[in-house]
């Protein structure tokens, strides 16, 4: 029996997402010059087909010989991995992902029509750290590709306008944010400043002790160095800590008030 039209083809792992349903799955190597094959089980009837019977494929100098061993069903069809649904390769034969790449493929190269390589992401995972990279795909991707043949090459990344519009939201929000923190930091730099002149005017008689029992100047700069190195050491150890609650805190109201 001769099938002019069908592909021969393999799919990565397929064996994790399939149950089969009659025969076996195929071998790794070919058996006796034919490629074992799984079909989809609702092409076994469409195609009037009996596993195990050889079929020749294709025609004069590129002819194979395909034999069907088993038919399959999926496990689950919401599992990302049928990103074509299964019933699409009702016309085509699925063999051994290694017995494809090192035999059909190696000795016959030129006959490959379509390489397909499919991702599913978890969208819930992504961090804005990974947004650039995610947008460079495409780029790395041809480069990659093109560096080992010359071919035509579509990729398509279906969150690509979202990741686009959020990292140009991104930019524009901390934009914002930083607009908000400038006064609030020259403010605060203004009142270090005045609490500092109001501190050194206090301490000022003790200074006067200090010069008048023989302490030089770099001396005493270096007591209120010694001071200051501690309480900034401290505020460093805390400050990050009590700043992490207080946001929690109001981070928690917010909540409460928003479910309210």
């Amino acid at each position: 029996m001769q099938e002019k039209s069908a592909r021969i083809l393999s799919l990565s792992n397929i064996e994790e997402h399939i149950t089969i349903t009659d025969g076996e799955l195929p071998s790794e190597s070919k058996v006796e010059d034919v490629y074992e094959a799984l079909i989809p089980e609702k092409s076994l009837l469409d195609r009037d087909m009996v596993i195990g019977k050889t079929l020749t494929i294709g025609e004069g100098e590129s002819q194979f010989q395909v034999k069907p061993v088993g038919t399959f069903i999926v496990k689950d069809t919401n599992d990302p991995y049928w990103t074509l649904a299964p019933n699409s390769y009702s016309e085509d034969f699925i063999i051994a992902e290694a017995l494809f790449k090192n035999d059909l493929l190696e000795s016959n190269e030129a006959l490959l029509k379509t390489g397909k390589f499919m991702t599913a992401f978890d969208y819930r995972a992504f961090k804005s750290t990974d947004i650039p990279k995610l947008l460079n795909l495409e780029r790395r991707v041809n480069v990659e590709i093109s560096e080992m043949m010359e071919t035509i090459i579509l990729v398509d990344l279906k969150a690509q306008d979202i990741l686009s519009s959020y990292q140009q939201k991104g930019a524009q929000l901390k934009t914002m944010l930083w607009s908000l923190n400038v006064p609030i930091l020259v403010m605060l730099a203004i009142y270090i400043y005045m609490v500092s002149r109001l501190i050194v005017r206090r301490q000022l008689n003790e200074m006067a002790v200090l010069a008048s029992r023989g302490a030089k100047r770099t001396q005493i700069l270096f007591i209120y160095f010694i001071e200051i190195a501690i309480l900034g050491l401290l505020a460093f150890v805390i400050g990050p800590y009590i700043g992490l609650q207080f946001t929690k805190l109001l981070g928690g109201n917010e909540w409460i008030f928003g479910v309210c």
